[in-house]
């Protein structure tokens, strides 16, 4: 989606509310009634369901299957030598003993490894230039890229984007994996615990929760459907026909807020999938918006 693009997803909104109102209004109050109370009852319900449900499906199904990938991914990384290979090629003028390197990477529990590393750099190349910005950022960026790629392998790519997004939004966590993976007093199952409890449980979580709110919507509205069908004839409310439709139209509210929650669940769904970097779908073009992106950051909350 181009940057000019975003208010595509207003008009959508707009476009759902309306036709949705005017759909209602032109069935009237007693077609629509069963119906639209059905919405409103089926989008509460399967919301505490799929909230109380979510948790409990992840605990025994998806949680220990993401700390074995984990671990599996860690297995395959040397982390020290990522790191020292990442100074030794950044040029900075020194010649650098890569076990010196290593054990400053190793030593990450008790002193940030970044901040050991750069100032044995600082202290090898004679000099006090070296930006200390730039230097921190290669060593982010050679962590994300390199693990990042081996967690995509093995989990979720949703797992990989939550992973990304929180080492950049806090640099610690990148000191504090480290310290973890060399921790003596852990073992590899461990620190994959810690690891899945970081990155990939929330949004493991989120997924399945919008999984099993679709379903159970789904299906219940089935039920709903198949109620208002055997129970829209025998429906008779003594009110003139200008009423009638108006009051459909209003109480329709409840079914288009339904279908706008679905719509946000359905699209933020899709951005998870993708990791945010759909060209249609992604969370910059979201924010743009003006109507889209106030329900975007409070609908999808309600489960």
């Amino acid at each position: 989606m181009s940057a000019s693009a975003w208010w595509l997803y207003d008009i959508l909104v707009l476009g759902v509310f309306i036709y949705v109102i005017i759909s209602n209004a032109r069935r009237g109050l007693a077609k629509v009634l069963v119906l639209s109370i059905g919405y409103a009852v089926v989008t509460i319900a399967a919301g505490v369901l799929a909230s109380v449900g979510a948790p409990n499906l992840y605990h025994s199904v998806a949680a220990d299957t993401n700390i074995t990938n984990f671990e599996t991914a860690n297995k395959h990384m040397d982390f020290a030598k990522l790191f020292s290979d990442c100074v030794r090629n950044g040029n900075y003028g020194a010649a650098l003993d890569d076990e010196e390197l290593k054990r400053r990477i190793k030593n990450a529990r008790n002193r940030d490894f970044t901040e050991s590393l750069y100032e044995y750099v600082c202290k090898a190349a004679k000099s006090d230039s070296i930006d200390e910005t730039e230097f921190r950022s290669s060593l982010m960026n050679v962590f994300i890229r390199e693990y990042g790629e081996e967690l995509d392998e093995r989990l979720p790519h949703y797992v990989r984007m939550n992973f990304e997004n929180k080492v950049r939004a806090n640099p610690s966590l990148m000191n504090q994996t480290i310290a973890d993976i060399y921790d003596p007093s852990k073992n590899m199952t461990d620190c994959a615990e810690i690891e899945e409890a970081l990155f990939g449980e929330e949004t493991t979580i989120e997924v399945l929760r919008i999984f099993l709110y679709l379903i159970l919507f789904s299906v219940m509205m089935v039920v709903v459907a198949l109620i208002g069908a055997m129970t829209q004839k025998s429906i008779f409310i003594n009110i003139s026909k200008k009423a009638d439709h108006a009051i459909g139209g209003l109480i329709g509210i409840f079914e288009a807020g339904a279908m706008l929650i679905l719509l946000t669940l359905l699209i933020r769904l899709i951005i998870l999938l993708s990791g945010g970097g759909g060209r249609y779908f992604n969370e910059n073009e979201i924010n743009a918006s003006i109507i889209f992106s106030f329900l975007y950051e409070h609908l999808r909350m309600l489960i």
